[in-house]
């Protein structure tokens, strides 16, 4: 049986949306020991990055503490998703759950990256929310699910 791993994405300050946030970390710590790890993305900002020139978002400069303890951090320096080498060496021949914000952005980009790279996965998608609301989070469940394949989702 392979490592079973609990991927957070970009549960941060930053992209706190209540209850959703308040409920992802509720789900984090009263199910820490269904995993061996709990690996976690933070994403970093610059002022010279991509989402500073083109989209005018300066948030996120410094990187925020994250309010839930992580095996191993990510940081995902101006980047929707993880780097490939990360996912290799991190995540590769691992049965991931993936749960977090933005399910319209960063969640939906490491998802095809984690299949791009042929990772075992699934989304919690009770667990996941987008900062933009519920319009956006129903378009990525829609995405993920055409490309993904319904039996992608786990309820929990």
């Amino acid at each position: 049986m392979s490592e079973k791993i609990l991927l957070v994405i970009d549960l941060q300050p930053a992209f706190k949306v209540e209850p959703y946030y308040t409920k992802l970390l509720n789900f984090i710590e009263e199910n820490r020991n269904n995993y061996s790890k709990i690996i976690a993305t933070r994403f970093v900002n610059n002022s010279d990055s991509i989402f500073a020139r083109k989209l005018g978002y300066r948030d996120c400069e410094k990187a925020e503490e994250l309010d839930f303890k992580a095996d191993y951090i990510i940081e995902k320096n101006a980047r929707y998703s993880i780097k490939e080498g990360a996912i290799k060496e991190l995540l590769f021949n691992r049965d991931i759950n993936v749960i977090g914000a933005d399910a319209d952005a960063c969640v939906l980009s490491t998802c095809f990256s984690l299949w791009n790279n042929d990772i075992n996965f699934h989304i919690l998608k009770d667990y996941i929310y987008s900062s933009g609301g519920d319009k956006y989070l129903e378009q990525a469940i829609s995405i993920m699910s055409r490309n993904f394949g319904e039996a992608i989702f786990l309820k929990n």
